[in-house]
């Protein structure tokens, strides 16, 4: 099987921050101007993650229930529910159209979850990759402290005063092993396991529904490890999955 490799992200920007929408039924676009084709809309109170900002416009995390389109003949399938990228610089798109907006681009040998089929078109989950954007009037700062709205001024002023929060025994990870579901275990450490020469080696914590994609697969995975108090299996907050041969 040809190697891929897929990072998760969890530490914030420097200047990205989490914010709070201000109204109902605001527009995510494709790009910074009204122009561009509208992805999905956003609810009144609903969190956003944004990562940048040019002028009017805030570039945010798309939410993860999202699809977009992908043309079958730069997909080569795994098998029903997966497949790989088989150029560089494949243009993924809102809708299974030649005309619809370029969302952004898989290289060749990038892993794809597919949803299901559309003509010549394959639709797939959309890959975090991929960007949105909303104009800034419907975004408000919103307290981690609090719950609530703020301003600009006593967010930054929270933030500058916010504590880093210390895991005790945190240490980089690189492991090897085939990815398995925990299973409905009562205070489970993780939502994944790590299995080698059948044993858990260790728990893993992440992002569930990618998680969930590389499970029966032999991977390689970096991340932090966590000896936690009273668990002979170690967890590892996973940051970068590589699928191996």
């Amino acid at each position: 099987m040809v190697g891929f490799s897929l990072s998760f992200c969890f530490a914030q920007e420097e200047n990205s921050f989490i914010g709070i929408v201000n109204t109902g039924d605001v527009n995510v676009r494709a790009g910074a101007n009204i122009n561009f084709e509208i992805i999905t809309k956003l609810n009144r109170d609903e969190l956003v993650e944004v990562l940048d900002k040019t002028f009017n416009w805030y570039k945010i995390k798309l939410p993860k229930d999202l699809s977009c389109f992908v043309g079958k003949d730069y997909v080569v399938s795994d098998d029903q529910n997966s497949g790989r990228i088989t150029a560089n610089s494949v243009n993924l798109r809102t809708r299974p159209n030649i005309n619809s907006t370029i969302l952004g681009q898989l290289n060749k040998d990038d892993k794809v979850i597919i949803l299901g089929k559309k003509k010549d078109w394959y639709e797939i989950v959309m890959p975090q990759t991929c960007f949105g954007w909303v104009n800034i009037k419907y975004i408000s700062y919103y307290s981690k402290n609090d719950g609530i709205k703020i301003s600009e001024e006593k967010y930054l002023k929270e933030k500058k005063t916010e504590k880093p929060i210390l895991k005790p025994q945190e240490a980089p990870a690189v492991a090897t092993g085939v990815i398995k579901f925990c299973g409905n275990f009562f205070k489970r450490p993780g939502t994944h396991k790590l299995i080698k020469e059948n044993k858990i080696i260790y728990f893993l914590k992440g992002d569930k529904s990618l998680l969930d994609s590389f499970v029966g697969y032999k991977v390689r995975v970096w991340g932090k490890v966590n000896n936690l108090p009273h668990q002979n299996i170690p967890l590892i907050i996973v940051e970068r999955i590589s699928v191996q041969e």
